[in-house]
């Protein structure tokens, strides 16, 4: 994407200008994203200075918005790389120093210093940033190598008149959200004109004097128009922190089952089949069945143990090969349903005297469905032994990193509803899955992957429980909570050191040394044994490597 601010000369005879509309108290709205955003960060602009003058410049001039509008931003005030090579039209009015991005000619058609100017403005936003706007006021210019974008602030702004230059930065429109000022005396008017039909969807304020930057006394409907499309754009990143999305209590998640099985006529069955699709495709999106295939669902007696059997189910589908232990059946028509589709696949059940006595050995991933937000008191066996089989594989997993991994659904195992793991005696899981919403619990979730699923809330819940829940992606019907962990990824590299290889270890005939290579390969689990390389040295002397598969032996 490229995007400019325009050129040359300030006219500052008056350094600000008044757009007059009505009501001041409106003006917070310009960049308002809502209350739970400010547990975010500000969003963050970096702000461009015009035509030989300077960072402080446009900091003050700027610094006369309303406080409204201020505090609701963080703005970044970057000087230009080049000294003032001559007079500034801003002398008398503010100090020096002064600087100029970049030179051009009289007709403004050549440039001078223009690439130097770009890399000098991507390197200070990759090595500042992350941000999420640019304001930019008089000389501008085009940033195609940046960092994206979300939001532009341009004021003053104009269309670049070399051609070589203009075909690079308009090649494509600009479709991030931006807000325009244009002066009805500005002589850059009808060049910013230009600029907004290369601009998708424009928010335009216009004012009464020229080349200058406006001082906000009063707010119009085109800055309550690019506040609307400011918090639009920061849903997304708002929802995904966990701090702004919403907990049920125990008797809110209770009232929400019973009004969607109830006045909403949703039933029992379709409940569970949307959640055990949600907790398979939360598993799917980050353990792949190439390296997670074994999954043991441990399930528990009653709603939660049956999310558990329809997860179990999908994720056959999906490519996984699931076993079920399900020790306290319910002998009622739809868990018997559950029972008899996961035996008409060939998933194996499994009794508590038939799992290993270490499960790390046997399996890839556990799916703890033992209980959810209804049940009371302390777990019975056989689910009090199965808790801590899981709580002494975690203990395990702090010294085998290959261990297998834990997903609890909606609520770990041993944990408080409300509170948590009160005894910390209880389940502590890689990945939760909360349902419907998260309940108040998930805050003291501290694993890396949480994922909220049930793409079925209706709006009448959302308001009536005054919900805020992250929008789902595409047609998904999981969506992360919260940001995914960070990799080491000098942490990804394997050792291949392996005994050396004599030639008199070698057999004659290679055919069946490969034969003997392969089979080795095999009984050691490799991924894709008959991937290889194989090197020949021509009669020349030179070597020569290709990569092939074997598909005939």
């Amino acid at each position: 994407m490229a995007i400019n601010f325009c050129f040359p000369k300030p006219q500052v005879s008056q350094p600000f200008s008044y757009i007059n509309s009505p009501d001041r108290e409106e003006i917070h709205k310009f960049c308002n994203m809502g209350s739970e955003a400010e547990i975010l960060r500000k969003p963050r602009f970096l702000c461009l200075h015009g035509f030989r003058t300077s960072g402080e410049i446009l900091k003050t001039q700027v610094h006369k918005w309303p406080e409204s509008v201020l505090q609701k931003l963080d703005l970044v005030y970057l000087d230009a790389p080049f000294p003032s090579q001559g007079k500034s039209d801003v002398e008398g009015i503010f100090d020096p120093p002064y600087y100029e991005w970049f030179q051009f000619n009289k007709e403004f058609s050549e440039y001078t210093n223009f690439d130097e100017c770009l890399a000098y403005i991507e390197d200070f936003m990759i090595k500042n940033g992350p941000f999420d706007g640019l304001l930019g006021f008089s000389q501008g210019v085009a940033l195609t190598k940046v960092p994206k974008i979300k939001f532009l602030i341009i004021i003053g702004g104009a269309m670049f008149k070399s051609p070589s230059v203009a075909e690079k930065a308009y090649s494509s429109p600009v479709k991030c959200t931006s807000l325009h000022f244009l002066g009805k005396t500005d002589f850059l008017k009808e060049y910013g004109m230009e600029l907004l039909k290369k601009c998708v969807d424009p928010v335009v304020i216009h004012h009464p004097k020229g080349h200058t930057i406006p001082r906000l006394v009063r707010s119009s409907p085109s800055i309550r128009s690019f506040s609307s499309k400011l918090g639009e754009s920061n849903t997304t990143a708002r929802m995904q922190n966990p701090e702004s999305i919403s907990h049920l209590t125990q008797r809110e998640a209770a009232e929400v089952d019973e009004i969607l099985m109830g006045p909403l006529g949703f039933s029992v069955d379709q409940l569970m089949e949307l959640a055990g699709l949600s907790v398979a495709s939360s598993i799917a999106e980050v353990y792949k069945p190439g390296e997670y295939s074994r999954v043991l669902a441990i399930c528990g007696p009653g709603n939660n143990g049956g999310d558990g059997l329809v997860a179990a189910r999908h994720l056959h589908h999906f490519g996984y090969k699931p076993f079920v232990c399900y020790p306290k059946r319910t002998q009622k028509p739809l868990y018997n349903g559950l029972v008899t589709q996961l035996e008409s696949l060939s998933v194996p059940f499994l009794s508590v005297e038939d799992l290993p006595v270490d499960l790390s050995g046997d399996f890839d991933i556990l799916v703890d469905a033992m209980f959810g937000f209804s049940f009371h008191g302390s777990p019975r066996p056989p689910f009090d032994d199965l808790i801590q089989k899981l709580v002494q594989l975690r203990n395990f997993a702090q010294n085998h990193p290959k261990s297998p991994v834990i997903v609890s659904v909606d609520i770990p195992s041993g944990w408080h509803v409300e509170e948590g793991d009160v005894s910390g005696e209880g389940v502590k899981p890689d990945m939760l899955v909360s349902l419907t919403a998260p309940k108040l619990c998930a805050k003291k979730f501290t694993g890396p992957h949480h994922f909220l699923g049930g793409r079925f809330v209706p709006p009448s819940i959302m308001d009536k429980f005054k919900l805020h829940l992250p929008p789902y992606p595409g047609t998904s019907m999981c969506v992360r909570i919260g940001k995914p962990p960070q990799i080491d990824i000098s942490a990804l590299r394997q050792n291949y050191i392996s005994p050396e290889l004599l030639e008199e270890q070698v057999v004659a005939d290679p055919i069946e040394q490969f034969r003997k290579w392969f089979d080795d390969a095999l009984a050691a689990g490799l991924r894709e044994p008959n991937a290889m390389a194989l090197s020949t040295v021509g009669k020349d002397g030179k070597p020569y490597v290709g990569s092939l598969f074997a598909i005939h032996c």
